[in-house]
């Protein structure tokens, strides 16, 4: 990291944090006694405001990163691509295409009803 780098750097870190903060924040608003005896509704309420969640954090962490990856080399594109995706959840998609991903929270996708 160069110290031009830094203040890209910084935003994208600051991006991390503020988006692991307002999740953790979320979830620990399931896990409350009141959250965790939520109905359906009430509970779908609550995946819709964490993917929205989710989706913010994802597009602030995409900006910051946006501009920290201009800043880089060759060679350190290369380390970020084989460091961060793993890292920031990311999986290759033929992975997701097969069924290796988890949905939102942990969740795996529904299996049909006999």
């Amino acid at each position: 990291m160069t110290e031009a780098q830094q203040p890209a750097w910084n935003a994208f870190a600051d991006a991390l944090r503020a988006n692991a903060k307002a999740l953790g924040e979320m979830r620990g608003s399931m896990m409350s006694p009141q959250g965790a005896g939520a109905g359906l509704v009430e509970k779908l309420a609550f995946q819709e405001k964490w993917l929205a969640a989710r989706l913010e954090g994802t597009r602030a962490m995409k900006s910051a990163l946006t501009n920290l990856v201009s800043t880089f080399s060759g060679e350190q594109k290369k380390a970020a691509d084989e460091l961060l995706a793993q890292q920031m959840g990311m999986m290759p998609m033929m992975s997701v295409m097969r069924g290796g991903a988890t949905m939102g929270m942990g969740m795996q996708p529904a299996k049909p009803m006999q």
